[in-house]
Parts: structure tokens; sequence; C-alpha cells
């Protein structure tokens, strides 16, 4: 069969993700500038209004570059909410309607993020949380009480160790390198955490109105343990799809039990 599926499959993607025209669109670099800047993880959500007096004054600035843009900020705010780049929901007043990156724009964004910072080499921290989750994965799919009860048991040996070591006072404490290594780690998975937000707001419309939209997040209405509860119920049960995928979970048992030192994230 070869290639054919899957040049078939990437022909109806070019022509119909949005991730990808937008990276082939003739202005993909204001519009991923733009998602960059405009809506930092921590205000994802924005007013239409501001949004546009912004992007009217970097235009201005660019402009005097000599770098030529023929639309204006509010026809530009309004192509990309058409593509499908940005989704803008009302509000509760007129002219409070709102701006947030759809998830297509935050995919786009992170890809040229990784073209423009690649991830050149697996990290300590990379690889021992993948270490983490395969023997977590061996142990929650394991049938047999008794493998898992050995697993347990050397969890709960390693941690009573470690409380030993702090009781005597000889214990090792991060160097700098390392803990900045992890934070990068942390914050390069936190920065993945938007992208699934706005995922889980883009396909679920009925949701998305109420749990998506500025009012309810920053009102006094707030329930972030709702919003966090949404977002992991999704997440689990991707995770229960992907783990039936395994028949057995002796096959995860043995690919760990072996040095993988060529491992390359």
């Amino acid at each position: 069969m070869g290639i054919t599926s899957s040049v078939l499959r990437y022909q109806r993607l070019q022509q119909e993700a949005p991730e990808w025209s937008l990276l082939r669109a003739r202005t993909a670099g204001l519009i991923v500038a733009a998602v960059q800047d405009y809506f930092p993880p921590e205000r994802r959500i924005r007013p239409v209004a501001e949004v546009i007096a912004e992007l009217d004054q970097d235009l201005e600035r660019l402009r005097e570059t000599g770098v030529e843009f023929e639309s204006t900020a509010a026809a530009y705010v309004t192509n990309w909410v058409g593509a499908g780049y940005l989704i803008r929901r009302p509000g509760e007043t007129r002219g409070s309607e709102t701006l947030t990156p759809s998830a297509a724009a935050l995919n786009a964004a992170a890809m040229v993020s990784g073209i423009e910072s690649p991830q050149r080499a697996a990290s300590a921290s990379r690889l021992g949380s993948i270490a983490a989750n395969l023997i977590a994965l061996q142990r929650d799919s394991d049938p047999n009480s008794a493998t898992r009860l050995a697993l347990l048991e050397a969890e709960r040996d390693a941690v009573e160790l470690r409380i030993a070591e702090v009781h005597s006072g000889h214990f090792a404490v991060l160097d700098p390198d390392t803990a900045k290594e992890r934070v990068a780690e942390a914050l390069g998975l936190a920065q993945e955490v938007p992208v699934d937000f706005a995922r889980v707001c883009s396909t679920d419309s009925a949701w998305a109105t109420t749990a998506c939209t500025s009012s309810t997040i920053n009102g006094p209405s707030t329930t972030p343990m709702r919003v966090a509860a949404r977002v992991k119920l999704r997440s689990s049960a991707t995770a229960r799809s992907a783990a039936r995928t395994f028949k057995s979970s002796s096959c995860i048992g043995e690919w760990y039990s072996h040095p993988h030192a060529d491992l390359i994230v």
C-alpha cells in the first residue's frame, strides 16, 4: 500500500486544517506574533476592542520600518476569526465581545516556537518523566496482583529509604543546573496546557459558551475546579483509550528492563 493513504490523509489536512493554512498564509508571521504576544498563557481571553487597538499600534510601527500591511487591524481580526485562528464570543453587554486563540492557532504558534528553539537533546529530567510514566503504566495496567504488589512495595521501600535519609540528615539536594533543567521541563509541559484547554473550548461549543468566556472565568461565578475537572476527564478518557492498546504490560516491563541510552526525545 506504500504511502498512498498517508498522502491522501495529509492532502485532506492541507485543505482542511487551520494550522496548515495559517502557516502558509502571507501574513503568517503577523498572525503567529499576535497569538503569542497578545494572548499569553495567563491572559488567553481579551476584549476585541483592546486587541484591535494594540494591533493597530503595532501595524503603524511595522509600516514605519518599511513592512507593508494592506489591511486595517479590524479587518485582520475579522479575517482571522473567519479563518478559525481566533474565536470571537459575545459579552454580557454591547461592545464587550472577547477574543481567544483557537487550538489551531496555538498549535501553529507552538510549531513556530519549536522551529525557532528546537529541543536538541533528551534531558535527564525528560527521560526521568518518561521512565516514571512507563513504570506507572506497567503497574496500573497489570492485572496480576502479585506483580502489582511487588511494584508497589518497591515504591514504598524507595520512599522509606528517602525518609530515613532525611531523618539521618544525609540527603541529596538538587544542584542548580539540575534544578534549572527540571524547571524548564515543567514550564515546557505547562505551555501545552493552554492548547489542550483551547481544544476543549473549540470542540465543545455548549460548554465553551459558559466555561470559556471571560465573564465566567473572571467573574464571581468562577469555578476553577470545574474547568480543571472537565479537562481532566477528557485527558483521562484519552489515557484510558491509549492504555487499552496495550494487550499486555509485560512488554513495557521488558522494554524498561534493558538500557536505552540512545533514546532521543
